[in-house]
């Protein structure tokens, strides 16, 4: 039984939360696109846009932990770019089951990036439930 006024242990969370709807758009579009991907990853183009992808979901809800990368903004926007890209022609405007949704999400990511090129962007607070 804990002490009247003793503090309960509470778990560091290690993520970084995101103040921004672009943000928001960003890291989960490119998280669940790189879910999308798991299937594929044998072929060499999937495992490349994987790990790219989790590359920009890194710097979205891992902040504080990695390091600031000169042009950050410009290689998240190719990256996203080049993202939908793939995803457009895998999927061919038909629904095809992941390709869908590996659409869905790099159309999401792309235009949270596109907001924030544009200046559209605005602050959004995490969920009560989600901060520490």
């Amino acid at each position: 039984r804990a002490e009247p006024g003793a503090r309960s242990p509470q778990a560091e969370l290690p993520l970084t939360l995101p103040d921004t709807v672009s943000g928001w758009l960003v890291g989960i579009g490119s998280v669940l696109g790189a879910f999308a991907l798991l299937p594929r990853l044998g072929e060499i183009l999937s495992l490349l846009l994987f790990l790219a992808l989790l590359g920009v979901a890194a710097t979205i809800f891992l902040a504080d932990r990695i390091p600031d990368v000169p042009h950050q903004r410009v290689l998240v926007l190719a990256t996203l770019m080049v993202g939908l890209g793939i995803s457009l022609e895998r999927a061919a405007f038909t629904v095809r089951g992941l390709e869908t949704i590996l659409l869905l999400a790099m159309l999401t990511a792309a235009g949270g990036a596109m907001l924030l090129e544009l200046g559209r962007d605005r602050p959004m607070p995490p969920p009560t439930s989600l901060r520490r």
